[in-house]
């Protein structure tokens, strides 16, 4: 009676085993291997990264809205001085409100520049998630280290800048239209208010 049989189903069982947890070792290490090409891949992109890109955009639009503020003043210098109201309270409150349409477009555009890099941190954690998800299922190094490299130079383009608006003129358009009226009012020629005689009779001169 033979009893080999049975022997070496479990010989092969084994074998089969050690070669599935040899293979599966080597998947991981390729999938190690792969993660750390990802991560090098997106090395860039730290605090300082996203610092610079909010920077970026602020230094784009601060200077504009500096530009505003200084021509802004200078309009309404004049407009209150031809009202005759520049050193007045009135006069001293209205720049104080300017001032607060400046300070409020300052904070608005550090606001808007700090959304845009948090927004650049979201898709790039996005992509690192999708590439080792990717990574994970393809075990393939150098398959996901050339979409890894081709995905962080595309999300390291420059942002788009988009130059502010007029953002004083609500402020300034009750002055402006003021001193427009006056300018135009001085440029007409005077006209009486007496009333103009109607029909074709003579003129007489009066006491006469």
């Amino acid at each position: 009676m033979c009893f080999g049989g049975g022997s070496d189903a479990a010989e092969q069982a084994e074998k089969s085993e050690e070669r599935a947890r040899k293979e599966a070792e080597k998947r991981e290490r390729k999938i190690e291997r792969g993660q750390k090409r990802i991560d090098k891949a997106f090395t860039q992109y730290d605090d300082g990264y996203y610092g610079d890109y909010a920077s970026s955009i602020e230094d784009y639009q601060r200077p504009e809205l500096d530009r505003q503020f200084g021509d802004a003043r200078g309009k309404l210098t004049a407009a209150l001085a031809d009202r005759g109201v520049l050193d007045s309270t009135h006069g001293a409150q209205t720049f104080g409100d300017l001032g607060r349409v400046y300070a409020d477009n300052a904070a608005l555009i550090t606001s808007q520049a700090q959304d845009a890099a948090s927004q650049l941190r979201g898709r790039v954690e996005n992509q690192k998630s999708d590439l080792y998800a990717l990574n994970r299922a393809s075990a393939d190094p150098a398959g996901i280290s050339a979409r890894a490299v081709g995905a962080a130079t595309t999300l390291a383009a420059p942002p788009t800048l988009t130059p502010i608006g007029a953002v004083f003129e609500g402020a300034l358009a009750p002055y402006l239209a003021y001193r427009t009226a006056q300018q135009n009012s001085a440029g007409k020629p005077y006209r009486s208010n007496a009333p103009t005689a109607s029909g074709s009779g003579s003129s007489r001169v009066v006491g006469g």
